[in-house]
């Protein structure tokens, strides 16, 4: 079956509709934060920070192993990096899920960091084999095809975050014997065994987690990735295809990778894409303990000092910050993940189609940076409340969608799709340098200051910032005639 190598136009979606699948599950830095209150309760951390540098592995292996992907998309096409994708990302998967049978921390972060790195460089083969492939089969209409593709990865916590709940819950007990037993069984046993065996069940569940979603991705790479994606023919080009008598009337010069560096369009993305790429994953990668520190502050407990101090009390105050946190972790951060997901794909399906209509990237970033920026620190403003929480988490989502749409659909539109794996994956090392900084700076600040605010004020000022870069480089542009 040769998917897309027809006259006619409606075969060609294949290719982003089944992308979007594919980063339905495997681009799991949506769902990454929900692991760390667990792991928090499950070790007896008080800090996230050194949870949240497994995010800055995996933006270093983002770094590393996305380029060759997209050099391989143009060269011999998508099959080998999507074979190596599916591999490595079992791969990590299962190292995570070893380190539950290890109960102390110091022993058990090697493999959670080495684990990660490891996923990392699976949702790297991924992230840069995909963009290539859909920019070679849609250099006509980026912005929608694009829409549609990071649709599905901005839905994956709808579907990954309470399945990743279900699958660790299931094997644990529910929270009010574990309290009482708490209580009763404190005056016996030393704190921190009582916590080893109270969180027994919540180990294996992160385990059973972990397995599963390897051997998900590894099954969807495979029968998807590896057996039915393919570049276009030699040759072929959008302008050939007849959807009930449309045909194309966008025609894109193909530019080589050494001209594209040339181009003052391709350091104005850059430039931006760094900055805002940095907000993004702080943001993202860090929304569960942002979310459980409102909360817990809106009944008046500091969410940093409940795992420090449950090793020294069981006073009422620590049992209902217990309560807390668990509730906000295993029911309010799956719920929100899930509902900020559908607006994140509403997000990238309207920016993306926006994008084609009104002119392109250099017009539709603006309003995008500019629009999360605010809505980024009016959700700090209002975390404590949960209406507010969920209203304004959907706003900022919604906004968040269009950045990776609208990034991706500038490559074909400025550059053509010859040669757009090996720019995208270039353009993209921006982000991917981001991911490494972005979520650590994000803890880091959280953990000296004791609140987000510093975090959620940067990501603002990175917008914000971005927004001004491409309204005077446009201009300089235009004015350049460039």
């Amino acid at each position: 079956m040769k998917v897309g190598f027809s006259a006619s136009g409606y075969r060609r979606w294949f290719y982003p509709l089944s992308a979007s699948i594919l980063a339905l599950f495997t681009v799991v830095s949506f769902i990454w934060s929900q692991f760390y209150p667990y792991m928090m309760q499950v070790y007896g951390l008080s800090e996230v920070a050194p949870i949240a540098l497994s995010a800055s592995l995996m933006g270093v292996a983002l770094l590393l192993f996305q380029i060759p992907a997209g050099f391989a998309v143009d060269r011999v096409g998508p099959k080998i990096p999507m074979a190596a994708s599916g591999l490595v990302f079992l791969a990590g998967a299962l190292v995570v899920s070893r380190m539950f049978t290890i109960y102390f921390w110091e022993d058990a972060k090697t493999y959670w960091y080495i684990g990660s790195f490891l996923i990392g460089a699976g949702v790297a083969l991924f992230v840069g084999t995909f963009p290539g492939l859909v920019g070679k089969w849609f250099v006509d209409r980026p912005g929608r095809a694009f829409g549609v593709t990071i649709a599905g990865q901005n839905l994956s916590p709808a579907l990954l975050a309470p399945l990743v709940a279900y699958i660790i819950l299931s094997r644990s007990a529910s929270d009010a014997p574990l309290l009482t037993l708490s209580v009763v069984a404190s005056s016996t046993l030393p704190q921190q065994l009582l916590t080893l065996l109270l969180y027994y069940p919540l180990r294996r569940g992160m385990a059973d987690a972990f397995v599963a979603l390897g051997i998900i991705v590894l099954i969807l790479a495979y029968g998807v990735g590896v057996a039915l994606w393919r570049n276009p023919p030699e040759g072929w080009t959008p302008s050939e295809l007849n959807n009930a008598g449309e045909r194309s009337a966008v025609a894109v010069a193909e530019v080589a990778l050494r001209d594209a560096v040339r181009d003052k369009r391709f350091w104005i993305l850059f430039a931006i894409m760094v900055a805002t790429a940095i907000g993004w994953f702080l943001f993202i990668l860090n929304v569960a303990t942002i979310i459980v520190e409102g909360l817990t502050r809106s009944v008046g407990i500091d969410a940093s000092l409940v795992s420090y101090m449950r090793y020294f009390t069981t006073n009422e105050l620590v049992i209902l910050a217990n309560y807390v946190v668990s509730y906000t972790s295993n029911t309010v951060v799956p719920f929100f993940m899930s509902i900020t997901a559908v607006a994140n794909a509403l997000g990238a399906l309207t920016w993306g189609s926006l994008n084609d209509r009104i002119g392109g990237p250099l017009r539709t970033l603006p309003i995008v940076y500019t629009l999360a920026g605010v809505a980024c620190m009016a959700f700090y403003l209002g975390y404590t409340n949960l209406a507010l929480l969920f209203v304004l988490g959907v706003v900022v989502y919604f906004a968040l969608g269009g950045e990776p749409t609208v990034h991706f659909a500038a490559v074909p539109s400025f550059f053509g799709g010859k040669a757009a794996g090996r720019i995208t994956v270039i353009l993209n090392s921006s982000i991917a340098l981001s991911s490494v900084i972005g979520p650590y700076i994000g803890a880091f600040i959280r953990d000296v200051t004791g609140t987000y605010f510093g975090s959620i004020l940067l990501f603002t000022v990175l917008h914000l910032a971005s927004t001004l870069i491409v309204v005077l480089g446009t201009r300089k542009l235009l004015k350049s005639g460039g």
